[in-house]
């Protein structure tokens, strides 16, 4: 079979199956709250420098709780999407701790978020049993292929009251590439795939013409 026909037959087959490709989604903004005493109306973006690149989960210096908001566009079409994962790198941990992932409102920013004015979350959409440094995941598939196209969303990340150890996140500011992220796995749409398999077909053909 000539190379036409074989780079035909695969494109093909790609179309037919369907074919995905992953995509890493940064947030446009994440800040960390807390509730300790004096530090409710603290915003943390910025704070001190060092601390810009930090994001916090669980209860520090036996002082009340923390938590952190993250920020994200959507994709043009969410129902395209497979999968969809948070993925979030523990830099320090005070203890085992179960770390939730809630759906929250877009009405606040990372330069004035502070304990006190947080929009709040109210709807649990995955949960992790975090134990460790390193990174963490947590599954927002059904999540993600609920919301709207072209749209900013946001996320609520707190401990389970019960069990709230402290734990130091990256934040996306962190300059050693372990800030949080999405992992995405997206369906491309079928006209895509169309004019993808036209054009690889014609460029396979022009491509053994020249080469005789």
């Amino acid at each position: 079979m000539g190379k036409f026909k074989v780079v035909a037959v695969v494109l093909l087959c790609m179309l037919i199956g369907g074919y995905a490709f992953a995509d890493r989604v940064d947030p446009l903004e994440d800040v960390p709250v807390w509730s300790g005493s004096g530090w409710q109306n603290t915003n943390f973006n910025d704070y001190s420098g060092d601390l810009d690149s930090e994001l916090w989960t669980g209860g520090f210096y036996g002082q009340g709780l923390s938590g952190s908001y993250l920020k994200f566009n959507t994709p043009t079409d969410p129902g395209l999407i497979q999968s969809a994962v948070l993925w979030m790198n523990a830099g320090l941990i005070y203890g085992a701790s179960t770390v939730n992932v809630y759906a929250t409102t877009n009405n606040w920013s990372e330069t004035t978020m502070t304990w006190n004015n947080q929009p709040g979350y109210t709807t649990l959409i995955a949960s992790a049993a975090v134990n460790n440094t390193g990174w963490w995941s947590w599954d927002l598939t059904s999540f993600a292929q609920s919301l709207s196209p072209d749209q900013e969303v946001s996320i609520a990340v707190f401990t389970d009251p019960t069990n709230a150890a402290g734990t130091v996140w990256y934040a996306r500011e962190t300059s050693t590439g372990l800030g949080p992220y999405i992992e995405a796995v997206q369906t491309p749409e079928p006209v895509s795939s169309a004019l993808f398999l036209v054009g690889g077909t014609a460029l396979a053909f022009l491509r053994r013409k020249r080469n005789g």
